[in-house]
């Protein structure tokens, strides 16, 4: 499940759990924030269990740059150009994890965002391209996130997820105006 802007903390790790939800989503900084340190790329790109008061829950975090790619760059680009490049990208991170033999889990997560309107025809050459590369290839698989983590169980561990949410990793957009602290 995605929350709401992508919103987390520890705290509601056991109510996520206890309503039966498998598994969450949310932004990179949250888990750089999460592991107190800087996120590598493998770090990002793998699964992990959060933990709180004897709960658990699975959680991925979102790719921030090709989601925002996808959201505010290939729009200016035609659709087979872009769907080119972010087919690349994704070849490149393959490629640099290939020999391991942990899977490798690139989240592209998009958050209320109607980036399709600023594309031309509403994206459609764009996700034919894509989608047809994605077919062809015989090195990277589309899954929904339970068949990910049904094929690939997380095994590291974070006992202390952030509070945030995907924008900055925290919530000052939603407080600090007189407006927002009220509600």
């Amino acid at each position: 499940m995605w929350p709401s802007e992508g919103s987390v903390a520890k705290e509601i790790i056991p109510i996520f759990a206890n309503e039966g939800v498998k598994w969450i989503a949310t932004g990179e900084q949250i888990l750089a924030k999460s592991l107190n340190r800087e996120v590598s790329e493998r770090d990002k790109y793998r699964p992990y269990r959060a933990r709180f008061d004897k709960s658990e829950v699975k959680i991925i975090f979102r790719d921030t740059r090709l989601s925002d790619d996808i959201g505010f760059r290939y729009n200016s680009m035609p659709g087979k150009i872009a769907a080119n490049d972010l087919i690349q990208r994704l070849y490149n991170i393959h490629k640099r994890f290939a020999s391991e033999n942990e899977a490798v889990c690139v989240c592209i997560i998009m958050d209320g965002e109607n980036a399709w309107e600023s594309y031309k025809e509403d994206a459609k050459e764009f996700f034919h391209s894509f989608y047809s590369k994605i077919e062809e290839a015989d090195w990277i698989k589309a899954l929904t996130v339970n068949e990910f983590l049904n094929e690939n169980p997380p095994h590291h561990i974070l006992n202390n997820l952030s509070v945030g949410s995907w924008i900055n990793g925290n919530f000052d957009i939603w407080i600090g105006e007189k407006e927002e602290n009220k509600a």
